[in-house]
Order: structure tokens, then C-alpha cells, then sequence
């Protein structure tokens, strides 16, 4: 536990030096140096969860702050043939899913993520010691319905990957993450049950929910909108379809905007197909860059028909690699990992199309296919692929949320249910394969931590 504490009071003592946002994008803050100050006031809280280098991993250079690990994992990528040779073993441990994969080592995997949640404690914490007037209750409540949003978001991530899937029956004995609750260093550290894990994270989100504006001018800020969008993911990973069309359906009310892709460049000569602002972003999150990220799966690739526009969009030839990701809607060749309408869009159809809501699903799916598909055969198809319309929903959900961290998710549930997806990497001319329901669909604690925290 000296290793955790001692970790999160390096980030108190330095946090100070450290708020000065990078971002240059138009709609994320540029903030004040705060040198030595300590938060103070509603303004001094609301700057430190706008601190996006921090809380949303923006322009970090070989940083990020989401685990990559939910994509270096999948089927979404292959071995990267022009950086093997620098690769390292903790990335080579990851592809192959050794046991192993941080070779003993800290990881930003699991760091970052902790680091982020213990500065929105550090908020919280320090509004219950504010006195407010009641001219300030709409910034308070902005601030903290933030703080709660960012570390339920965080949560949840790390859970996606440090905690095995989510099964109703065994929730309560399984294990889940560690739950930083305050900014207290002397706070106990434990692994929660996978139970308790979800309920503080769903608890965080429905107060979240009442608190927050419904859009937010910044998107690395959290908004009532982004509070659904993230609703509706948990609830899908948690097997609650009824709850997880709900809260889509509450986020699209707020915000249903897509691209047409139709209207974008699909030139060889484009570096990246997207950029900032994105009307389709809803809150801004970016993956932790892996070297893991440079190659697709070429797979991928060819399942996408001559009428679907993303395949341009989404992907160029790269070489020895194959194909490189260009479609990241960052407009970098940062990946982008926050929540987007697109995905709710694919929520609420797989949600109705599972309810047998068959005509609901397809129209839902529709409205964003319309955008995704060079005129209207794909419309035909769907009309005629009835009793397999889920199949369809969920091959349209790999295709169109390549790289955002979804992939390693989706691949647990479905198994469950069944669908025995099997991934195969291949590293040095040998086959590794994750099996259906393997022990390896859950990484391991890394092992500086598990040997100082915990039992």
C-alpha cells in the first residue's frame, strides 16, 4: 500500500506545477499556470478538472489516458511488422496475451487512469469544504457533477480491463478494481466485488446526471448528455438492454448529430479523415498510444463492402503493416476513446433489434447507415436480413467503432452469450489464441501494485 500512497502523494504535491492544459483545439480550454496555489474557490476546482492533459489525455505526445489494452488485445489489430524490433517485450507479452504483460514494470495502463480519478476526489473533497452562496449553486453543481462523471468514466474503464466480465450471478464474490473514493492517501485499498464495483459507478452517474447542463461548449467537459451516453454503455456491458436503450435514447434526444461521410474527402493524399470540432463527439477521451495501434487487421479491413464509405475513411495501405487507422475522430493519430453519437445510435438499434423490436431497430439503424453507405442497397439489405438483423447491428458496431476501446468489451459479452468469437494474433510465425470466456479476457494487476496493496 506505501507504493499506491506514496504514488498519489507525488501527484498532490506536483499536481500544482502541472495544470497547464496543451490543448489547441478550438473547444478544449486553455488553462492558467497554477503554480503554487491550492484550489481555493469553484473556479480553482473547475480548473483542475479542466486540466485535459490530465482528465482527458489530450496532446501528450506518447501518452493518452484510457487503457490501450482493450485494443491490443482484439481481433482489430495485427503484429506492427515495421516496429518489431523496438517493440519491447511488454508490448510483444500484450499481444500475445503473456502472463507477464507490464514485465514487472509501473504502467500508464493503470497509473494515468488512477491519477485522473484522484484528481476529481481532490474536487470533491474540496467542495464539501466550500461555502457557497446561492448565486454559485449552478457552478457547484457543474463542478461536481464533473468530478463524478470523470470518476465513474475512469472506473468503468479500468473495470472493462482489471476486472473479469460481468456476470449477474457470480457479481457479488467475483473480484473488480480497487474504487478510489476520496483524496485521502490513508484511505484502505482494496479490491471491491465486481458488484460493488458497478453500483458506486452507476451511484456516480445518477448524480452526476442530476447536476450537469445537458450540452457542455467544452467537450472535454462532462454534460447530461455524456452522463447518458455513458449510462448506456454501462448498462450494455452489465446485460440490462431495456436500461441501456433507455439512457441512449435520453442522450440522442439531447444530441443526435452524424456525419455525413458521404461529403467527406476520401483522397489518398488525406493524412487523417476527421477533425476538431467533431459534432459527433459528445465527450472527449483519448486511448493511451501502444505500438500495438499501428497495424489493422487486414480482416477488418475486407469486410467492409465497396459501398461503405469508411473503408477510405477509415483506412490507408501502410506498407509492410497493411493498413494504417486514419479514421480516429481526434483527426490525429491519436485514438479516440470518449463517447460519441454514432455509438448510441448503435446502442439503441442492438437493444431493440435484442427486445424484438425488429422495424425500430432497423430504422434506428438507418438513421446512421444513411451516412455510412454510398446510395440505398444497403436499405434493401437490411429490409431482407429480418431474422438476422442483430448479427448485422453488431458487425456494423465493429466496423464503425474501430480502435475506441469497445472492441475488448464486446468481445466478453458476446461471448457469454455464446457467440464463441475465437481471436488469433500471430507474433514470429506462431499462432496465439484467446479462447471464448478465457481467464485471459481480464488482465492482470500489475505487479508492482498487487505486491505492495494488496493481499
Amino acid at each position: 500500500m506505501e507504493h499506491i500512497k506514496s504514488q498519489f502523494l507525488q501527484v498532490i504535491i506536483s499536481g500544482w506545477f502541472l495544470l497547464t492544459s496543451c490543448g489547441k483545439e478550438p473547444f478544449l480550454t486553455t488553462l492558467p499556470d497554477l503554480s503554487l496555489q491550492v484550489p481555493r474557490s469553484l473556479n480553482d476546482l473547475q480548473k483542475l478538472l479542466d486540466n485535459d492533459v490530465v482528465m482527458n489525455g489530450s496532446n501528450t505526445g506518447s501518452g493518452g489516458l484510457l487503457p490501450s489494452l482493450a485494443v491490443s488485445g482484439t481481433d482489430e489489430v495485427t503484429f506492427p511488422t515495421a516496429s518489431s524490433s523496438t517493440l519491447g517485450k511488454a508490448a510483444i507479452q500484450q499481444f500475445i496475451w503473456g502472463d507477464d504483460p507490464f514485465q514487472g514494470h509501473t504502467t500508464a495502463e493503470w497509473d494515468l487512469p488512477y491519477r485522473a480519478i484522484l484528481y476529481a476526489n481532490t474536487v470533491l473533497d474540496g467542495l464539501a469544504q466550500l461555502k457557497i452562496n446561492e448565486s454559485e449553486r449552478t457552478q457547484y453543481n457543474t463542478v461536481k457533477g464533473g468530478a463524478l462523471f470523470h470518476r465513474a468514466f475512469l472506473h468503468f474503464s479500468l473495470a472493462q480491463v482489471f476486472a473479469g466480465p460481468y456476470h449477474l450471478q457470480t457479481a457479488e464474490p467475483d473480484l473488480g478494481i480497487p474504487l478510489r473514493k476520496t483524496s485521502d492517501i490513508q484511505e484502505p485499498l482494496y479490491r471491491a466485488s465486481l458488484k460493488d464495483t458497478y453500483t458506486f459507478i452507476l451511484d456516480d452517474l445518477f448524480q452526476a446526471e442530476k447536476l450537469l447542463p445537458d450540452t457542455a461548449y467544452y467537450k472535454t467537459r462532462p454534460s447530461k448528455a455524456a452522463v447518458y451516453a455513458l449510462l448506456s454503455r454501462v448498462y450494455l456491458c452489465l446485460g440490462n438492454i431495456e436500461n441501456a436503450r433507455f439512457y441512449a435514447s435520453r442522450c440522442l434526444e439531447i444530441t443526435s448529430e452524424v456525419i455525413n461521410f458521404n461529403e467527406k474527402q476520401t483522397s489518398t493524399k488525406i493524412t487523417y479523415a476527421f477533425s476538431l470540432p467533431n459534432p459527433e463527439i459528445i465527450y472527449y477521451a483519448v486511448l493511451i498510444v501502444s505500438p500495438l495501434q499501428a497495424a489493422v487487421n487486414p480482416q477488418l479491413v475486407n469486410s467492409y463492402t465497396p459501398d461503405d464509405l469508411r473503408k477510405s475513411l477509415f483506412y490507408k495501405t501502410a506498407g509492410k503493416d497493411g493498413y494504417q487507422f486514419i479514421g480516429s475522430y481526434l483527426g490525429t493519430a491519436a485514438f479516440f476513446a470518449g463517447l460519441a453519437t454514432d455509438e448510441q445510435y448503435l446502442v439503441k438499434a442492438e437493444c431493440e433489434a435484442r427486445m424484438g423490436e425488429v422495424a425500430e431497430a432497423r430504422i434506428t439503424l438507418q438513421k446512421l447507415l444513411q451516412y455510412r453507405y454510398k446510395g440505398t442497397e444497403y436499405l434493401s439489405k437490411l429490409r431482407e436480413q429480418a431474422d438476422s438483423l442483430l448479427t448485422v447491428i453488431l458487425q456494423e458496431r465493429e466496423k464503425e467503432l474501430y480502435g475506441r476501446g469497445l472492441r475488448w468489451m464486446d468481445l466478453r459479452r458476446l461471448n457469454a452469450e455464446g457467440r464463441h468469437i475465437v481471436v488469433t494474433h500471430i507474433y514470429q510465425d506462431k499462432t496465439y489464441t484467446l479462447l471464448p470466456n478465457s481467464e485471459s479476457y481480464t488482465w492482470p494487476i500489475p505487479s508492482d501494485v498487487t505486491l505492495n496493496s494488496f493481499h
